[in-house]
Formats: C-alpha cells, structure tokens, sequence
C-alpha cells in the first residue's frame, strides 16, 4: 500500500477501494493485531454526530473491504471477526502489499 498515492495492490493488481474503504484499511494496518470495537471505528473514520452511521456501516464496510482484499471473503484471514469486541488486521496472513507509507 502506498499512502502517498492512494494506492493498493493485491498480487501487483491495483485494487479500486472508495474513500472511506481506504480509510478503513489504513486504520487496520496501522493497528496491527488489535482488536478494533465498532465505537472506535466510527469514532476514528466517521463524524459520528450524523444520524446514517451506525455499526451496521461498518458491517458493510467491512464486507466489502474483504470482497476486495480477501482471498474468500466468506471466511476471512486478514479482517478477523473477534467475537463480541469488533475486528482485528491478521499479520498472519498474506495478500494486501504494503509499500512505503
């Protein structure tokens, strides 16, 4: 991932990610195996003062970040569900390049 440019790669194939799934990617990768709530999501990504953002954005957010960046988005290696907590980044697994940042 290149952050100066806006840009992610997946096996050298520039993934096309909006806005607010890039700034959600990035947040992941900055918090590498920490479990994330959807409070500090939203409270880190969003203005929460606005009535349309709610857990069930980043429940959608979430899934379609890992249509584009998971090998079977179905069943998840790098955005992990922590039951009950929220979501982590999974330094375990492959796929997402990291350039310089």
């Amino acid at each position: 991932m290149e952050r100066v440019k806006g840009e992610v790669y997946k096996r050298d194939k520039q993934l096309d990610l909006s806005a607010s799934e890039y700034r959600l990617l990035c947040l992941f990768m900055e918090n590498p195996g920490i479990v994330l709530s959807p409070e500090q999501i939203l409270n880190r990504l969003w203005d929460c003062n606005e009535n349309y953002i709610d857990n069930n954005t980043i429940t959608s957010y979430i899934r379609r970040l890992r249509i584009k960046i998971e090998d079977d988005p179905g069943n998840p290696g790098r955005i992990v569900t922590v039951r009950r907590m929220g979501y982590k980044w999974n330094t375990d697994e492959g796929g997402v390049e990291e350039g310089e940042m």
